[in-house]
């Protein structure tokens, strides 16, 4: 990929530059995406500054995830965004506000196309002010992407931070990646302290990575973060490379790929300087690389050296005595057993065509065996179970069902997940008339159903809770829409929000709207069913 070299860019907060979490730090399911940076606790004070000059791109408002957030494509073509904002600036509130009177919808999520005209941005012009929307701390979420699909490390795109502290190598593990390969003797994983290997060089055979438990800390911090390269050489020459350079969001399963999978509690990551898998990952160097059976048999002197963006570098050493394998020819693809054989950009269909299943070009980390089984007699409708082996998938796959019904009717299927108690859970609809096929996209086996929702949603009596409507909203069907989903009072729409855990609708009152009023709920579900109803409500 070819990025824009570094630009003299502002710093994007108006208070002394402190980094609390870098780029590809551990998320509950995805590697961090930007960097975090601090606003020392204070909410709505902190000036917020665009660093180049640019147009915007997206605007957002939100109490979930990013929260307030401004998307800026700089004149690099870069686009940077700022997030859990307090508050836009008093321009960007007026543009805010344009959108909303234009597109008749309270709610702000608002991509430009390239046709429309653009809002110009400068350099340096306050786009907001830092808050915690969509978290818990206050803080600013900082991204710098490519073509707004590939995130970019900050700290090596323009936004260096001042560090003079090495990072830290606490523990080396050497592991087996598959069921040849062996270490010290044995099938299990080893560790040793980086400072104090084995006096001896340990026996390794088969396939066998190397995997590091390190620090990265940055001047005036002590928190442990996610380095940034983890280079391994052998006998003097580079071997393999893991580099958090780079991530997309369509590819937020590599956040799995990256550790080794520990299961004692309280231990902190080990990030692997291998690639277990035959495909390319972003963070590193090469598909299948970095196992020691592409080494010659005999003793092998081994570099770990790990490094953070400012280049500042740690490096461990030990001696490795590579032996030879008990089946060189092994490799654990495909694994499972039976089946059809699934792979990336692949097709399997039962015979009479009712059910496929579609993989796309990075859907999978590893070849598997599937089985596609007919699940007789299910009362939901048309049923079918895949089984595989359990694997960490990369993305998703889609499965097609094809429908017989006619068009109105097919207007109403969705495609389901059924629990092993009979639990129907929306999984998607991507209706085709032409094909007759309905399509959905998961990410693990399970027994997917096709079947028919004529329910509408079940809409509770609004109520008032400290300054905001809220309604209880059900549909144990499709599931509720939630930008089709609105509250009214009178004929002014409110910006609501659907809680899908609690199931409720609720929407902030604004001020000048006491006393008694007239509240009505729509509701449309995933497929169509539309339901209504008014209260009176008396409010504050």
């Amino acid at each position: 990929m070819d990025t824009a070299p570094a630009h003299d860019y502002l710093w994007p907060v108006k208070a002394k530059p402190l980094l609390t979490s870098p780029f590809c730090d551990r998320r509950n399911d995805h590697p961090h995406g930007g960097l975090d940076l601090s606003l020392y606790g204070k909410v709505g004070t902190t000036p917020i500054v665009s660093v180049d000059d640019g147009v915007l791109m997206r605007i957002r408002a939100s109490r979930y995830g990013y929260g307030n957030a401004v998307y800026v494509r700089m004149a690099d073509k870069m686009v940077a965004v700022y997030a859990h904002l307090d508050r836009f600036s008093d321009r960007l509130e007026r543009v805010s506000d344009g959108i909303r009177r234009t597109t008749g919808e309270q709610k702000l999520d608002y991509y430009y196309e390239p046709w429309e005209e653009q809002v110009p941005i400068a350099r340096g012009e306050v786009i907001g002010y830092g808050g915690n929307t969509g978290t818990g701390s206050p803080h600013l979420h900082f991204e710098v992407r490519y073509d707004d699909l590939v995130n970019l490390n900050p700290l090596t795109n323009g936004f260096p931070v001042a560090d003079h502290v090495d990072p830290t190598i606490h523990e080396i593990m050497l592991t087996p990646i598959d069921n040849f390969g062996r270490v010290n003797g044995t099938y299990d994983p080893m560790r040793f302290a980086a400072d104090g290997p084995p006096s001896t060089p340990i026996p390794v055979s088969g396939r066998v990575g190397v995997s590091v438990r390190a620090c990265d800390r940055k001047d005036g911090g002590d928190r442990c973060m996610t380095p940034y390269r983890i280079a391994v050489a052998v006998d003097g020459a580079p071997f393999f490379e893991t580099r958090y350079e780079q991530w997309s969001y369509e590819d937020k399963n590599i956040l799995h790929a990256q550790y080794e999978s520990l299961r004692e509690r309280g231990t902190r990551a080990f990030y692997r300087a291998y690639n277990p898998y035959p495909v390319e990952i972003p963070f590193f160097s090469q598909a299948e690389g970095g196992s020691f059976d592409k080494l010659e048999i005999g003793m092998h002197s081994v570099h770990v050296t790990v490094e953070d963006a400012a280049g500042n570098a740690t490096t461990a050493h030990f001696e490795i005595d590579v032996q030879p394998a008990d089946d060189k020819s092994f490799r654990p693809w495909p694994k499972g057993t039976g089946g059809q054989v699934l792979f990336n950009e692949q097709t399997i269909a039962v015979d009479d065509g009712a059910f496929v299943l579609d993989t796309y070009e990075a859907s999978l980390f590893e070849p598997v065996r599937v089985d596609i089984t007919r699940v007789d007699g299910a009362p939901e409708g048309v049923c079918y179970r895949v089984d595989g082996p359990p694997v960490l998938m990369r993305q998703t796959y889609a499965m097609r069902f094809a429908y017989t019904v006619d068009d109105d009717a097919a207007s109403r299927l969705a495609i389901y997940e059924r629990s092993p108690a009979g639990r129907l859970t929306y999984a998607g609809r991507t209706w085709n008339p032409l094909d007759r096929t309905l399509q959905a996209t998961v990410d693990h086996w399970g027994t997917f159903c096709l079947a028919s929702d004529t329910d509408k949603p079940v809409i509770g009596t609004p109520r008032v809770v400290r300054r905001s409507i809220v309604v209880p909203l059900r549909d144990d069907g499709a599931g509720p829409v939630d930008h089709r989903s609105e509250i009214f009072v009178g004929k002014r729409r409110l910006v609501t929000t659907y809680n899908a855990a609690r199931r409720e609708l609720s929407a902030p009152i604004p001020s000048g709207l006491g006393g008694t009023r007239t509240v009505r709920v729509e509701a449309m579900d995933r497929v169509g069913n539309f339901a209504t109803r008014e209260a009176a409500l008396t409010l504050p």
